[in-house]
């Protein structure tokens, strides 16, 4: 329990980190940490209730107060982020009232299912965690996502790309592009010029954007 505890706080403060930056919103809905979250929270959720003999009725109203209350809040989070284009990018950061929703969502969770120890459910507030951040994290980010795809539509088809590359014309002379020399046959040179043999690589990460301003 001790530990549940622990990962649980981490995660509460990793997302909330996450919240508050200025991040890139993938033009393609990627949801790998929630899914990863969702999977761990669901075997802790699934291995209480077989251990505590958790009753039906109880179950299922878990369930059902988990899936829509992370939902919900979820939806209404999403509706309060600050979306903007920065270079080829859309980007969010979560607004002030944003991170306040998120403390009171995580709050309310925690606090609904404490004092149900009759029902032989006590610590369920904590073993619902991850499974909880894991559906209102996606609800969230299906929301921001589509409130972006208007702005991408307007940077154009190229927008949001992780890869770029553009080759150039002309031979490739492989120590100029390798290793920065001189190109064979010609001496360097104390006034720099402009080699359109060498390929000009633009490496974008999601996680890094090459412009995050206003």
């Amino acid at each position: 329990m001790v530990v549940s505890i622990a990962l649980n706080v981490i995660i509460a403060v990793l997302v909330l980190v996450r919240q508050s930056r200025i991040r890139p919103v993938r033009r393609q809905l990627h949801l790998g940490v929630p899914i990863v979250l969702g999977a761990i929270g669901l075997v802790q959720f699934l291995d209480f209730t077989n251990s505590h003999h958790v009753s039906s009725g109880t179950f299922w109203s878990v369930v059902a107060a988990t899936v829509l209350g992370a939902g919900i809040l979820g939806v209404v989070r999403a509706l309060t982020v600050r979306i903007w284009t920065s270079g080829a990018w859309v980007v969010r950061q979560g607004a002030p009232i944003t991170m306040v929703l998120w403390v009171l969502s995580l709050a309310l969770h925690l606090t609904t299912w404490v004092g149900v120890s009759g029902a032989n459910a006590s610590g369920l507030e904590t073993t619902t965690f991850l499974l909880y951040v894991a559906l209102t994290l996606s609800a969230q980010a299906y929301v921001v996502n589509r409130r972006a795809q208007p702005l991408y539509e307007a940077l154009g088809p190229d927008a949001g790309q992780r890869l770029k590359i553009n080759f150039g014309t002309g031979p490739i002379d492989l120590r100029t592009f390798f290793g920065g020399g001189v190109p064979t046959g010609g001496a360097s040179s104390a006034t720099p010029s402009y080699d359109s043999s060498i390929i000009d690589v633009e490496v974008v990460d999601d996680d890094d954007p090459p412009e995050l301003r206003r």
